[in-house]
């Protein structure tokens, strides 16, 4: 049985179930131990689904996770970065989810800066509505200041704080009642990994803690030239957008540009290693300000 306090969301929890069912994930369901909660409508359809391979069943996940929207898209990409839990094949679906959403349109984006900042045209000189990148949570893009540095602005989507907020709750539920039906979840403590999920979620929708994240680790490696992070313009920045430096550079994930301009890996593979531990063992601040396969390199 669902608790009282999720009872309230049994509609979404099925809508959820559908979604899954529609794109043949009826095995997922089973192994979670939703059958108790499944709409009669998709009972027989759970009861009767084979398992696909693993290819298969991981092309229709990521879709699965993009139609039911941003939460589950950020759950998605942070279910990439755990090898332990899920087989290669996972691991490299759902890495597609880290930029293949669809952008803002115009009109929310003018809405959205109209309302943090001022309309666009009186806030910057120039503004680029076509974005550079879109993602489950915001979308970037570029724009140069009436002063004249060219500089990013991040626009997070519109109402997203509310939603994220109740579909991690649901979440939890779901992870709740496989716990009491499942014993996989129990031994990878599901509800626990949500909890540590939403609380690392609930900090990324607030672009002013990002912007202090920073500044710090700028400060950190401002006597470091290989280590270019990019300056906040805190008077065009708000909870909800952020502005700075614009730097050209490359994905580290981009293997074929990064061999077409004749760029030393081992030496990429060092310098990163040594961030990444400079800010754990000298600094004591680590800032995990990208998502996944968004550090890049400026040469």
């Amino acid at each position: 049985m669902l608790k009282r306090r999720n009872i309230r969301h049994l509609q979404r929890y099925h809508q959820i179930i559908k979604v899954l069912v529609k794109h043949g994930l009826g095995y997922l369901v089973q192994r979670l131990g939703w059958e108790e909660i499944t709409p009669s409508s998709c009972r027989s359809e759970v009861c009767n689904c084979q398992r696909e391979r693993d290819e298969v069943l991981a092309v229709r996940l990521r879709l699965a996770l993009t139609e039911l929207g941003p939460t589950f898209i950020k759950v998605g990409q942070m279910l990439s970065t755990r090898p332990d839990l899920l087989p290669p094949v996972f691991i490299c679906e759902l890495e597609k989810l880290q930029d293949k959403v669809s952008p803002l349109s115009k009109d929310q984006i003018i809405s959205r800066l109209e309302h943090e900042l001022g309309h666009p045209d009186q806030v910057f000189a120039y503004f680029d509505h076509q974005p550079l990148a879109a993602a489950s949570i915001g979308q970037v893009h570029r724009a140069r200041l009436k002063t004249g540095e060219e500089v990013i602005v991040k626009i997070q989507r519109p109402n997203l704080e509310v939603t994220m907020q109740n579909d991690l709750e649901i979440i939890r539920g779901l992870a709740e009642f496989s716990e009491r039906h499942s014993m996989e979840a129990q031994r990878i403590g599901l509800t626990a990994m949500i909890d540590d999920y939403s609380r690392m979620l609930l900090r990324e929708l607030d672009y002013e803690r990002e912007a202090r994240s920073t500044e710090r680790a700028r400060a950190n490696f401002a006597n470091d030239p290989r280590v270019v992070i990019p300056k906040v313009f805190w008077e065009y920045s708000t909870r909800y957008i952020l502005t700075e430096e614009y730097i050209e550079g490359v994905k580290l994930s981009d293997m074929e540009e990064i061999s077409r301009r004749g760029w030393d890996r081992r030496k990429l593979s060092r310098l990163g290693t040594e961030t990444f531990l400079s800010q754990i063992l000298l600094h004591g601040f680590f800032s995990g300000r990208s998502p996944p396969g968004k550090y890049s390199n400026t040469g």
